[in-house]
């Protein structure tokens, strides 16, 4: 569930990229863990704003951009993707996957309640306070945030956010590069279709179609084209 350090008495090297204010909670779900762990040593930031070159977050340095990092000497090195929009998120994914030489770990906070039987993909981050069933299946590059619920049996795609509080009850499955806002909450054996947005405080007791808008007042706003 978690990266396997066990071959090696280093601390894994990382890098957050995102320096923006999810890139900073990341840190700090980061330091919780190594808290217990010590698993991890943070390198810096990598963001693409040319106005945070060379500057500091939370004593940290920002190190480069993106294309700085793929050309970049590191072998092995972790990448933990601090950017909350699905398909931002992909394209970053498909450049560093495409030079073979990093890897995503999952960064889930100690205070995270999972059930023992959950399968995880990778790039995954779960944050304080969330609660995970049993038979949840969780994809890779997913962003879970502070006090989700995850009942029994969901499933939860690729590229996949979860804002603040969203609470997915048993078996609702969300595909691949959806978002959704805080405070939604799924009824039962509910599906969100890919790419989806749903909106916060959205009640959700219907499935909804892919690449749909959804909000908690309106109902489906439109389905828009792939």
């Amino acid at each position: 569930m978690k990266y396997d350090s066990s071959s090696s008495n280093k601390p894994k090297k990382i890098v957050i990229i995102g320096a923006g204010a999810f890139g900073r909670e990341i840190l700090w779900t980061i330091n919780d863990y190594n808290d217990a762990s010590k698993e991890f040593e943070i390198l810096g930031f990598i963001d693409d704003d040319p106005k945070l070159k060379n500057s500091t977050v939370k004593n940290l340095p920002v190190i480069g951009d993106v294309e700085w990092l793929l050309s970049s000497d590191e072998k092995n090195l972790g990448c933990v993707l601090a950017i909350g929009d699905p398909e931002k998120k992909k394209k970053i994914i498909k450049k560093l996957e495409e030079h073979q030489k990093f890897d995503f770990p999952n960064i889930i906070n100690p205070s995270v309640l999972l059930a023992n039987d959950i399968e995880l993909g990778v790039g995954i981050v779960i944050q304080q306070g969330t609660v995970i069933s049993v038979d949840t299946k969780i994809g890779s590059h997913v962003w879970i945030n502070y006090n989700c619920m995850l009942g029994h049996d969901c499933k939860i795609g690729d590229f996949v956010t979860l804002g603040p509080g969203v609470q997915l009850n048993g078996g609702s499955e969300v595909q691949d590069d959806v978002y959704v806002g805080s405070g939604a909450v799924t009824k039962d054996d509910i599906k969100i279709g890919r790419g989806s947005i749903i909106g916060s405080g959205s009640v959700i007791g219907k499935d909804i179609p892919e690449k749909s808008l959804y909000y908690a007042a309106s109902g489906i706003l439109k389905t828009f084209e792939t």
